[in-house]
Parts: structure tokens; sequence; C-alpha cells
């Protein structure tokens, strides 16, 4: 691991390994399908081709991962005096991720609260704004969401905040939806975005963001984070 690593480090590295672990899962049992149907072999050659391309394009997607994790490990820590005092950050984040849990939210305490910590610091990186987190019940299938969990129709919990328009936002989170982990040598906040992503798919939640009007016509940004809720929960609300 890299020098001078932190609490905080170690802990991202145990869950993106988790989730490297999970996607090198479905891209072997790909591979691996593909590899008996050549086994059985096959008249059509077209066939043949598609099958052995599969192969290939899971074998290079497990050394993407693998490498994307190695770029992680090897990069070098913020400077001590940008490190900031978070201990009040991480305390009220384990409360409201302990509220989240009694309220039935279908999601490890350490994923939820991880989420919760770092999805907070990415947010007041770049506003001034004092985050207050609500929690709500919703119901899906869901607009705006960036996952394709919320298509199903199921009863979730959300918990939102508003914020300030921020197109770095929008477009950093658009970004990390469409890959499993963010290319080598990106920046920290890519990593960060990309571990959000990764817990949010494992335990089937998703995320939204998107535009509300304020009565006097100013407009900001709802992001929600929706973990799925245990059967015969939320349905009433």
């Amino acid at each position: 691991m890299k020098k001078d690593a932190t609490l905080e480090d170690w802990l991202d590295l145990g869950l993106f390994t988790r989730i490297l672990c999970h996607e090198m899962n479905n891209l072997l049992a790909s591979q691996q399908g593909f590899l008996k149907l050549l086994e059985r072999g096959h008249q059509d050659h077209a066939t043949l081709t598609r099958w052995n391309e599969e192969v290939v394009k899971a074998n290079h997607g497990l050394q993407d991962l693998v490498r994307s994790i190695q770029s992680f490990i090897h990069e070098e820590p913020p400077s001590q005096e940008h490190r900031l005092d978070e201990t009040q950050l991480q305390n009220q984040m384990k409360e409201l991720a302990e509220q989240a849990l009694q309220e039935g939210a279908q999601i490890s305490w350490l994923a939820l609260t991880r989420i919760l910590i770092v999805i907070s610091k990415q947010i007041q990186f770049n506003h001034s704004d004092k985050l207050k987190w609500v929690l709500t019940y919703t119901q899906g299938p869901l607009a705006h969401h960036l996952l394709e969990q919320a298509n199903q129709i199921r009863a979730f919990l959300c918990i939102a905040t508003t914020l300030n328009q921020n197109a770095a936002l929008s477009s950093e989170l658009e970004a990390a939806t469409h890959r499993i982990l963010p290319p080598r040598n990106s920046a920290l906040r890519d990593w960060h975005w990309a571990l959000i992503i990764g817990l949010l798919r494992q335990s089937q939640g998703d995320i939204r963001l998107y535009e509300i009007q304020s009565d006097e016509g100013e407009l900001s940004l709802k992001l929600e984070i929706l973990i799925p809720l245990r059967e015969g929960l939320g349905s009433g609300s």
C-alpha cells in the first residue's frame, strides 16, 4: 500500500477489492460460458468468431480491472496540510447510516456509512453548502436515476440533500455510472465516485440527481441515494 496511508485508505481499498472480486466473477463466468461453447464446436464460422471475441473481451476486462486497482494502490496520498479533521462529519454520517438501517434499508452499515461520508466530502469540496440529509420513502420505477436498478417496482429509502447548481458534479456522476472503475492514473475524486457507484450496485441501490425549482423560481440540485427496503416497508408512505 502507498506510504502514509490512512485508515480510510485501507478501508476504501478493502471495499474496492470487494467490488473488484464481484465484477471479476461476472467476467469469469461469461468467459467460462463461451469457452464451454467453443469446446462443443459449431459449424458456423461467424458464430465461432463471435464467441472467440467474447472470450478475448472478457480477458481484457479482467486485465483492466486489475490494473485499475493497482494504480489506486500506488497513488500518492494528498499532503498532510490538505487532510481535514473529519471527525464530526464521520460521526454525523454514522448516525445517519444507523437511522437508515433502523428504517429498513437493505445494505450493510459499513457500505452505507462509507457512501454517505465520501459523497458528503465530494459535494462539500465543490460547494459551500451545509448539507442536510433527509430520509423519506419512495417507490420505483423512478425518473432521473443514473443506474439501472431503480427500473424495478420496489420500495426505496431515499436519503436526499439539496445543493447549488454544479455542472461538474453532474458530469462526474454521469461518467462514473458508465464504468466499473476509472482509468489508470485518474483523479482521487474519480476513484471516490467509483467507490460510491460500486457499493450502490452491489446493494441493488441507485442514485439520482435532478433540478428542482423553489417558490422564488431559483434552480438547485437534488441528490438522492436510493436504498432498497425490506419487504413490507415504505409502501404506505
